[in-house]
């Protein structure tokens, strides 16, 4: 079946990565659940959070490899850019790469000088699998 062709794609890709632990930060359940399967299937370890962590602390317990972390929260709230900036202004979690996965583009075009500079990807709602895999490329160059 063209899904069991699909799913021996995705494990041939994870072959080349070690196994990374990836904080997944979104309120959407169903992004939640597709990241974390599409991450276990990459071979990867997902920390799923449905809420921006504001304490450094916490980031630096789970000791991520990679966040991966939206950007509107609640009711449209930007809190998003508020743990990134704390994340990117702390010395301990400054080099953990960052993917940004928001459908929100005016927010992103607004800061996006910033976060070239600031070396995040950024990944745009809706998106294939196959543009999550390139982004985790990006963020885990060889």
């Amino acid at each position: 079946s063209s899904f069991s062709i699909f799913m021996n794609s995705l494990r041939s890709l994870s072959k080349g990565m070690l196994m990374k632990r990836i904080l997944v930060v979104n309120d959407s359940v169903e992004l939640l659940e597709m990241m974390k399967t599409l991450l276990q299937l990459q071979g990867h370890e997902p920390i799923l959070r449905c809420y921006p962590l504001l304490k450094l602390e916490e980031i630096e317990d789970m000791k991520p490899d990679l966040i991966i972390l939206d950007i509107l929260f609640g009711n449209q709230l930007p809190i998003g850019w508020i743990m990134l900036d704390l994340l990117k202004l702390s010395p301990s979690t400054a080099a953990i790469p960052v993917i940004i996965c928001t459908a929100a583009l005016k927010e992103v075009l607004e800061r996006q000088d910033i976060l070239a500079a600031q070396g995040v990807i950024v990944l745009l709602k809706p998106f294939f699998v196959d543009d999550m895999l390139d982004a985790l490329k990006r963020a885990f160059p060889a």
